[in-house]
């Protein structure tokens, strides 16, 4: 019997113990006391003992026990003794492989353990930073609404003074304007990060809503024209007709705004910005460029030679890229320093809208006419302070 082939196939201990025994019961009495020496099971037969013809052929001691071989044919005696001493290596080989085994096996299923109790500790950091967060969010919530309640209650009775006194002496009135223009500014900031948190925080998902997107571009584009062309600068459109799409409409036009102040901010006199709108293989292709200062290779903006010096706000290409994606499209920026800006918004077409483009409803543009009467107070704010300087 094939010592090799039969304990081949033990994968623990009790099957090894068991194919021991079926091989050491098929062996000749004699041989098989010498294996049971050698491979260190003497107890499971300790009444026989062995004894030889040749006294050196072969004596192994087991706690006092001497087993003997009988034979008086030399080259069956080392027959044996080679096959003795290779039983006892592939023993002691198959029982390193069923430790090993059995040590991978343990520690796989410690890890999987500690996997499990580490999974429930992430589950648990989680859940607790995800309620510390909508605490501190609701806290930031209540606090913006507590700060542009009164700020609120200021613009309107300074637009109240501003716009019915007309006794208030020129000077009083610039000073009015612009006390109103940053009142302004703060509700407009405040509304701003709060927005931009719960956005980001994907707490505000896009409610889409059939639009014909050819006006509501266009008539954002006619908004702005008038405040570019006050700050020295060209808006031009290049919209095609008849163009359907599905869009949050409060969310698409603080898209526009954000990147029409990008190309106006960021742009000088006598620059232009383009607007283009059409279909192209099954997408929306909405792309803004301008002749703006643009981004070096790093990424770094391009030292302002805006003698505006406009300030920056804004939700930022990142809340932008975020609103986008929550129209279920795709933001495009290609920038280059000194030379200008492009940015594209790719949105799913929806072909079968075109049948009922009339039916379609119209937006309030509100915020967009909040966002060009703040730009046209900084215009004039600044167009101050320059003949002042």
């Amino acid at each position: 019997m094939d010592f090799a082939r039969l304990v081949g196939p033990a994968e623990n201990h009790a099957q090894l113990a068991a194919l021991l025994q079926k091989y050491l019961g098929a062996l000749h009495g004699s041989t098989a006391t010498a294996v049971r020496d050698v491979l260190g099971l003497w107890h499971t037969a300790p009444e026989t003992s062995v004894l030889t013809a040749v006294p050196d052929f072969f004596k192994p001691v087991r706690n006092g026990r001497i087993a003997f071989l009988i034979t008086r044919d030399k080259a069956r005696k080392k027959h044996l003794a080679r096959e003795l001493k290779k039983t006892e290596a592939l023993l002691r080989l198959k029982l390193e492989t069923i430790d090993l085994a059995e040590k991978l096996r343990r520690f796989a299923l410690a890890a999987k353990s500690e996997d499990r109790q580490m999974k429930k500790r992430l589950q648990t950091t989680r859940q607790k930073a995800q309620a510390e967060f909508e605490r501190k969010l609701n806290l930031f919530s209540h606090y913006s609404h507590d700060l542009k309640t009164p700020f609120s209650t200021l613009i309107t009775s300074l637009e109240n003074i501003v716009l019915e006194e007309e006794k208030i002496p020129p000077k009083l009135r610039l000073k009015l304007e612009t006390i109103r223009g940053a009142i302004y500014a703060v509700l407009r900031t405040t509304g701003q990060s709060l927005d931009a948190a719960r956005i980001l925080t994907r707490q505000r998902r896009a409610t889409l809503i059939p639009y014909n997107f050819s006006d509501f571009v266009t008539e954002i584009a006619e908004v702005y024209t008038i405040i570019f062309e006050s700050y020295g600068l060209k808006l031009k459109t290049e919209i095609s007709a008849g163009i359907p799409a599905e869009i949050d409409p409060i969310q698409m036009e603080k898209i526009l705004n954000n990147l029409l102040n990008n190309a106006l901010k960021h742009n000088i006199p006598g620059g232009l910005a383009h607007i283009a709108l059409k279909e192209n293989r099954g997408k929306i292709e909405l792309v803004i460029r301008d002749t703006g200062l643009g981004l070096n290779p790093a990424g770094e903006k391009v030292k302002d030679r805006n003698p505006w010096r406009l300030s920056s706000h804004g939700y930022g290409l990142e809340i932008v890229k975020e609103l986008v994606r929550a129209n279920r499209g795709r933001l495009k920026f290609r920038s280059e320093g000194g030379v200008g800006t492009v940015v594209t918004v790719l949105l799913p077409a929806v072909p079968e809208l075109k049948g009922v483009l009339a039916n379609l409803r119209r937006h309030n543009f509100q915020t967009t006419l909040h966002e060009v009467e703040f730009l046209a107070n900084e215009r004039t704010r600044l167009s101050r302070r320059r003949r002042a300087d």
